[in-house]
């Protein structure tokens, strides 16, 4: 799973990519339902319906492309942290960008939080709707940038304390009970 002394290169679940993209299949399905029962039964059900084949259709295409084309979910290295896990992938960060790293957890999900010193010139790079998803975050009381558990084939402790040993002389890790500093 990690490679090499001067890099981790932590690829998506392949597993994990195939259930979501099973998943969004099902909603696709249940919301094209959905839309055949509008005539009958009205504009709330169509609105329902239609979100969720527009929603879980991008989704289940998010996976299709991860599939067919695999990328690393992240690459962690002497630069700093390529962010690739999620279609909110922020891209690299690098360690003198990087103000915290945390795990933490949300609606009982794990994940890689990680706060850029300055978010705004980070946000600076990244399309509008990425930015407006990343705003939506914090919003939420979350990290800006969340790395989900649920894509890493690795537990969310063990990259980070990976990451610790390969790079705490660049970078430190912050305990469990920093992470309230963020999501005040």
């Amino acid at each position: 799973m990690f490679s090499d002394r001067n890099e981790l290169v932590i690829p998506a679940s392949r597993a994990k990519l195939v259930g979501l993209l099973l998943g969004s299949a099902g909603f696709v399905l249940a919301g094209a339902w959905m839309l055949t029962l509008a005539p009958t039964e009205g504009a709330v059900i169509a609105t329902i319906g239609l979100a969720s084949v527009v929603f879980f259709g991008l989704c289940g295409g998010y996976a299709i492309r991860r599939l067919v084309r695999p990328e690393p979910a992240v690459v962690i290295n002497g630069e700093g942290i390529l962010d690739n896990a999620s279609a909110l992938g922020v891209g690299l960060i690098r360690w003198e960008e990087i103000a915290e790293l945390q795990e933490y957890e949300f609606q009982r999900q794990t994940f890689l939080g990680i706060v850029p010193k300055d978010l705004d010139r980070l946000l600076a790079n990244q399309p509008a709707w990425k930015r407006s998803a990343i705003r939506a975050n914090l919003a939420l009381g979350t990290a800006p940038i969340n790395i989900p558990q649920v894509v890493l084939p690795v537990r969310v402790s063990e990259l980070l304390r990976e990451i610790e040993q390969r790079y705490g002389d660049r970078y430190r890790c912050l305990p469990a009970a920093a992470a309230d500093k963020w999501r005040d």
